[in-house]
């Protein structure tokens, strides 16, 4: 059985761990970009995903629409991701939207946002 094991003196990008996620934007206009994903998200790509939309605010960017229906998977870790970014952005006046989510991405959406509404100072906003 193959496993993966991680020295904890090594960043996360040095894990040889392919990466199945891609990003690719679509500008909308001079405030606006859709971030087409697709792939997987969790805990071995959401740093890719983070440094891809980070940033993003400080270029002008002021509404981030991520079109998330080529995301096949997505677990806790890369749903709180987003959840992170959505804060992030938040805090510089930008939004993130996340667009044509999966059935999967829209049931850990619903779980944390009504399980924990307290753990999150600003909701992802979600449209289907």
């Amino acid at each position: 059985m193959n496993s993966i094991t991680r020295d904890p003196g090594r960043e996360l990008s040095d894990v040889a761990v392919p990466r199945q996620l891609s990003v690719r934007f679509l500008p909308v206009g001079a405030q606006t970009v859709v971030a087409v994903v697709d792939g997987e998200l969790d805990l071995y790509t959401a740093p890719l995903l983070e440094a891809t939309l980070l940033p993003l605010p400080a270029k002008g960017v002021r509404r981030i629409v991520v079109d998330a229906r080529g995301l096949r998977f997505c677990d806790v870790c890369g749903f709180r991701s987003l959840s992170e970014i959505n804060d992030m952005v938040a805090g510089h006046g930008s939004e993130l939207v996340i667009a044509r989510p999966n059935r999967g991405l829209r049931r850990i959406a619903t779980l944390v946002q009504e399980l924990y509404p307290a753990a999150r100072s600003q909701p992802i906003r979600i449209q289907p």
